[in-house]
């Protein structure tokens, strides 16, 4: 892990637009959203994306888009993530629209990684998917599940 750390603060909103567009990245470093990430017809895109990092998400992400877009809301490959934060009861959620899309992915090879989900995940379209955990344990804190629709 290096000493990185990505923020987007509470106040701040990254809005994106079109296709092949990433909202946060982080690479073996640590990412953190406390704000919104959002876009407009978007396709093929990713609201977050963390690979071998600590994703911490207190934010919102809203990834829309219409027909076959593929978007995700968040995607952590071989990562450690905290969706919401249910130490505090502070509620995040992420919405994703489009069909063949998904709302949290969750990734890990070798158990190189971990989802803590305490926040709401709302999907919109064809062939979606809340949350998809692939060789990753999750850990559902709160109303997380129940919310997810």
């Amino acid at each position: 892990m290096t000493n990185a750390n990505v923020i987007n603060t509470g106040t701040g909103t990254i809005t994106m637009d079109g296709t092949y567009g990433i909202g946060m990245i982080a690479k073996g470093s640590k990412l953190t959203n406390k704000g919104k990430i959002t876009s407009t017809n978007i396709s093929k895109s990713v609201g977050i994306y963390g690979d071998s990092a600590v994703v911490e998400n207190s934010g919102s992400v809203k990834i829309t888009g219409t027909g076959d877009t593929n978007n995700i809301g968040i995607y952590l490959k071989n990562s450690t993530g905290t969706i919401g934060t249910p130490a505090t009861g502070v509620t995040q959620s992420v919405e994703v629209s489009g069909d063949n899309s998904t709302g949290v992915l969750s990734r890990a090879s070798g158990g190189t990684g971990s989802l803590v989900m305490a926040g709401d995940v709302k999907v919109s379209g064809n062939a979606v998917a809340g949350i998809v955990a692939d060789g990753t344990p999750v850990t559902l804190n709160g109303t997380a599940g129940s919310n997810c629709r």
